[in-house]
């Protein structure tokens, strides 16, 4: 995408309330101008089961993404993707075409939170670098509430501060963790060097640990 595309929806972004997050099945509009045909106007619906929750893999990048059934088509490409508010959740990047027909309505849309970290980088002037947390969470949600590590990267910021695996995940910057989605849809926002305050528990007794993201 152009920077001056990333200009222009990162201000349409700052004018219109954005929405980190959308229900599953909510309705979603699109709109745009494909080749020289005039503005059309189309609506879909979200399909993934959070938002930012699909990972899709281009030019050897994997990028965690909005999947929406409303047609995205090339004139649609670093356009908004608009909730029924009228509120900017994601930006329009890529169709998935298939020779044989039988893929349709993969659109994929980067999340509102991610546009606008990186356009705001951009526009400062600021180098854009991806962040990690420096840990593996377990998928199975534990009896008690919060996911368990299963393995702390050595040398990470994680676990200078004394993360260890077997410890439990509860909250991540005041919100609770309910699934991993949580902590995928956090660092949509987040890049290498930026903090974030986990609370966790041990052996019974709750601990809160501020953790700097790591590059990949």
């Amino acid at each position: 995408m152009r920077l001056d595309k990333w200009l222009k929806v990162s201000r349409l972004i700052k004018r219109r309330t954005v929405a980190n997050e959308a229900c599953d099945g909510g309705r979603v509009t699109i709109n745009g101008r494909v080749a020289k045909a005039s503005a059309e106007v189309k609506q879909g619906d979200v399909i993934a089961i959070s938002f930012g929750n699909r990972e899709v893999k281009v030019e050897g990048i994997t990028m965690s993404l909005i999947q929406t059934t409303a047609a995205i088509n090339y004139g649609n490409s670093g356009g908004p993707l608009l909730n029924r508010y009228g509120q900017v959740v994601g930006i329009n990047t890529i169709k998935i075409v298939t020779e044989d027909g039988s893929a349709e309505g993969l659109g994929f849309a980067i999340p509102s939170r991610r546009g606008k970290y990186v356009a705001d980088h951009l526009i400062a002037g600021e180098e854009i670098k991806a962040g990690i947390f420096g840990f593996m969470v377990s998928t199975a949600r534990e009896e008690g509430g919060g996911f368990m590590l299963r393995s702390v990267e050595r040398g990470s910021d994680a676990w200078t501060k004394g993360l260890r695996s077997g410890d439990i995940l509860l909250e991540a910057n005041g919100m609770p963790i309910t699934g991993l989605e949580t902590l995928t849809r956090l660092k949509l926002g987040l890049g290498a060097g930026d903090t974030v305050t986990l609370t966790c528990l041990r052996d019974g007794e709750k601990f809160t640990v501020d953790v700097e993201l790591v590059e990949p």
